[in-house]
């Protein structure tokens, strides 16, 4: 892990995403970069009267590249208060113009290995449901209840053992250990009488995967229940995990946890950050 991209608006979300950033990259010693983007004004053009550059007075007035500067100051104190094993650079960038166009243009050149977003940010919503290109990296979306010194042991990661979900399972074990911490599988599945074969050859497939990233089989366990978001929730909760991960398919049952209904239901049970994973296939 050598770099995380940190998405700001200079909200309340986006700040506890930010803070919760400076704990990660202290454990890893990677790079934070702080990203904002701001949208210009027009000028208004008025005949044989000079235009008045409404752009100019909105800068002066709200300052996006002081608020950046700020941010990054309080992200420094608050690296220096914490003391983490390996401190962090802090970088910062910004672009002029809507902040998901931003990471279009020019996320393959920052070439970031995890984005951190605010959950309850306008950006991270956009990202999610317009699905760009942010989707193709980590992404991780961070409640702006999660605390800045909660000291984070354990990822669970809720699978329904589709075949791409084992080379994301390798991704999920190289990023647990980045962060020193634990993982833990929760297969979410319907519960029968008598297992189909499809069914059984998915979960012995996943095993083998679990044996060859070092996972013991103590970690699996098959989640039942009614709702997806609880049983997901519950089963995080229940294992002490401090981010939940799911891979992000364009079908399966994900799609249910984020729809609108779902996406307010699991927040409201989920009070954790949510690591989304690119699906591989």
């Amino acid at each position: 892990m050598k770099k995380i991209l940190v998405l700001t608006d200079f909200s309340e979300a986006a700040r506890a995403a930010a803070s919760f950033s400076v704990l990660l990259a202290g454990r890893c010693g990677a790079r934070l970069v702080l990203i904002n983007a701001w949208l210009p004004h027009l000028q208004i053009e008025v005949r044989d009267i000079a235009a008045y550059p409404l752009e100019a007075e909105w800068q002066a007035r709200h300052d996006p590249h002081g608020q950046l500067h700020a941010e990054a100051l309080r992200l420094e104190q608050l690296q220096e208060k914490i003391q983490p094993a390996r401190p962090a650079v802090i970088e910062t960038l910004s672009f002029r113009g809507s902040l998901p166009r931003a990471l279009e243009a020019n996320l393959a050149t920052i070439g970031p290995d995890l984005i951190v977003a605010g959950l309850d940010t306008a950006t991270s919503a956009h990202i999610i449901r317009n699905k760009i290109t942010p989707l193709n990296y980590p992404l991780l979306l961070v409640p702006s209840r999660t605390p800045s010194n909660d000291f984070v042991k354990t990822i669970a990661f809720a699978t329904d053992l589709q075949a791409g979900d084992r080379q994301v399972l390798l991704q999920l074990k190289r990023i647990s250990a980045a962060f020193q911490m634990g993982l833990t599988i929760c297969h979410v599945s319907e519960p029968a009488f008598n297992m189909a074969a499809a069914e059984e050859l998915k979960i012995a497939g996943f095993m083998q995967a679990m044996a060859l990233a070092g996972i013991p089989w103590s970690a699996y366990e098959q989640c039942y229940g009614v709702s997806v978001p609880q049983r997901v929730a519950l089963f995080a909760k229940n294992k002490h995990a401090g981010l939940l991960a799911l891979v992000h398919h364009g079908h399966g049952w994900l799609p249910s946890v984020w729809s609108d209904d779902n996406e307010a239901a699991i927040l409201a049970i989920n009070t954790i950050p949510v690591l989304l994973m690119p699906a591989t296939g």
